[in-house]
């Protein structure tokens, strides 16, 4: 029974010691070595304090003990003496002297209790397992230090080569048989703390680093200029030197589903981990590559000396690597892909933004192509592995009526086109998480619902990416030229460009008699955003549905009110969108609002479902 409270009261009493201890080590270690202080002189001084908190105060504790007490107390401080020892010897980073020193105070410790049977065969063979031992701690410190189980096992067995060979009668003390096991038990206890509390503090150091990386990645604007210097400085020398260069840009594909429905620190977290794959991907391939972030989820890659063919293979492996990646944030797991675009310097780039824009282009390309896809300038390279054109025959438009109250009862108008993906898991048709479909699907979508519904005047909502692209227009004014079936098309965007980009693009959708109609007015796009932009277009959306959470009837009123006569003035078509009931219907009647759109009058529906087989949307 003594023993025991004995023994009970020694783990108490060495628990405190081990954790005041650890947790001073920990905060001169970190300070050293994880996160070094950039005070120079400071560092050294925590250098020095770390060898005197283990080496010296473990020398002290072992001669103190030695000349001041015997019996168990004498041996309860050796033990303390010999932790201190031992410790630094868990932990990497310290210099040869450094590590010179700290054997040289283990060895001192160790002879001081082995001096009468150091040569016996017993000594030597536990003196060849603890340097062994040391040795693996040093080698594998990270192993150990991060796998509790593992660096208690070792110390236990340390402890137990220390004092199961040490004689019988040692630096003043005898030692019994339960008192040696008294002293490998207090050890092991103490290592197990010291490590436990060490691994806790590793981890939660770890998680607010890489939770700090996170928050901060992309915000370096210095290191963004230094970049940008280094790539431009790349170009100027090849095209001085007259050597190959190639630009490779890459861009996450539904990058902005990510940062929607996980938040921006989950896009921060993917990025950062795929820029950590393709730097580990091009380390791997031995190339002679520079990885740089540009802006956004785009990230760039220059190949100095190279051309884009001899650095396909390697462009294809990050791919792979990408692809069969996966990344997490706060323990939500999450698979990206990239498109890439590729380009070469050419004898007629005088500044490196031509490049910039081939390889913009390229990857623009890619994601027509279907994504996950590489595109040579706009030749495609690989299709894409994970996006076959069986995928987009999940798709379809449904169609909702915008109708017309000027008529005696109110008629559809036309169709306002939104699409839809069939889900085989939820067995029923959800919005995508994407809209950016390859431009060959646009037409057969579009040419499914003239073949499902005798109604042929159709609004199609377009991205702002879509809508600022030349291709998309060439390809919706070619099938309304060519379309003799298709009475009328209007394209409709959420998100204006510049009034530059929108002159020149609605300039080509006019020319086919395509109509453009903003959405969103008075909530998402408001009068200052886009009245510069109204000569362009033919009409504009309200959307009631934006904004009853914010206005009360008499300001709903006004606002509808004032768009209106916007729309009057600019001789424009104005829409009231949401109108959701009977008294909704009357108040767009008394502002003289022509058409209207909303659950009052239909829900979207699916024209061709009986050509898909499958279940309307709910």
């Amino acid at each position: 029974m003594i023993f025991s409270v004995l023994f009970l009261m020694r783990a108490v009493l060495v628990g405190f010691f081990s954790i005041g201890f650890i947790a001073l080590y920990q905060r001169l270690y970190v300070a050293v070595f994880v996160t070094p202080t950039p005070n120079l002189q400071l560092r050294m001084f925590y250098r020095v304090a770390l060898l005197v908190l283990t080496s010296g105060i473990g020398l002290l504790l072992h001669y103190g003990a030695a000349r001041l007490m015997h019996g168990d107390p004498g041996l309860l401080y050796h033990n303390w003496a010999l932790f201190l020892l031992t410790t630094p010897l868990f932990f990497g980073g310290f210099s040869k002297l450094e590590v010179t020193i700290q054997a040289a105070a283990l060895a001192t410790f160790w002879y001081g209790h082995h001096q009468s049977n150091w040569l016996t065969p017993q000594a030597l063979a536990a003196a060849a397992l603890i340097i062994g031992g040391l040795y693996l701690l040093m080698r594998y410190h990270q192993t150990v230090t991060t796998h509790w189980w593992l660096g208690t096992l070792g110390s236990g067995v340390l402890a137990a080569a220390f004092w199961l060979s040490a004689p019988n009668l040692a630096m003043g003390i005898a030692i019994s048989d339960h008192e040696r096991w008294w002293a490998i038990s207090l050890y092991t206890l103490m290592s197990a703390i010291v490590l436990g509390y060490w691994l806790r503090q590793y981890r939660l150091d770890e998680h607010l680093r890489y939770e700090a990386r996170i928050a901060d990645y992309g915000t370096d604007h210095a290191q963004y200029q230094h970049d940008q210097q280094a790539i431009t400085a790349m170009f100027a020398n090849a095209r001085q030197t007259q050597k190959p260069l190639t630009l490779v840009s890459i861009d996450l594909d539904h990058f902005k589903q990510i940062n929607d429905r996980y938040g921006y620190l989950a896009g921060n977290a993917v990025l950062l981990g795929v820029s950590d794959t393709i730097r580990h991907s091009l380390q791997q391939e031995a190339a002679a590559a520079h990885l740089y972030q540009t802006g956004g989820e785009e990230l760039n890659i220059v190949l100095p000396n190279t051309t884009p063919q001899a650095a396909i293979a390697t462009i294809k492996h990050l791919q792979e690597a990408v692809r069969s990646s996966e990344y997490t944030y706060r323990q939500r797991p999450m698979q990206v892909t990239i498109s890439i675009g590729i380009t070469a310097l050419h004898p007629t780039d005088t500044t490196i933004d031509s490049l910039y824009k081939r390889a913009d282009d390229a990857v623009y390309a890619a994601k027509r192509a279907g994504r996950d896809t590489i595109c040579l300038e706009q030749h495609v390279i690989n299709p894409s592995p994970t996006q076959t054109p069986d995928d987009y025959r999940k798709f379809h438009f449904f169609a909702q009526g915008v109708y017309d109250l000027g008529k005696p009862h109110p008629t559809r108008y036309y169709h306002e086109l939104l699409l839809r993906r069939y889900s085989a898991v939820q067995h029923r048709f959800v919005l995508p998480d994407d809209f950016d479909l390859p431009l060959g699907e646009l037409p057969r979508l579009l040419g499914e619902i003239l073949n499902a519904d005798a109604l042929h005047n159709l609004n199609i909502n377009l991205t702002a990416a879509q809508f600022r692209d030349p291709q998309v227009a060439a390809v919706l004014a070619s099938m309304m030229r060519h379309t003799p079936d298709l009475d009328r098309l209007t394209v409709e965007i959420t998100a204006v460009a510049d009034a530059e980009t929108t002159r020149h693009i609605t300039a080509l959708y006019r020319s086919a008699g395509i109509k453009i109609l903003i959405d969103d007015v008075g909530s998402d796009n408001s009068y200052e955003l886009v009245r510069n932009e109204l000569t362009y277009v033919d009409g504009v959306k309200f959307a009631m549905q934006n904004l009853r959470r914010t206005n009360d009837d008499q300001q709903m009123e006004e606002r509808i009110a004032f768009w209106r006569q916007v729309a009057a003035d600019n001789h424009l078509v104005f829409i009231l969108e949401g109108v959701e009931t009977a008294s909704d219907a009357a108040l767009a009647q008394r502002l003289g609002v022509q058409y209207v759109q909303g659950y009052y009058f239909d829900k979207p529906t699916n024209l061709i479902k009986e050509v898909a087989n499958e279940p309307a949307l709910d």
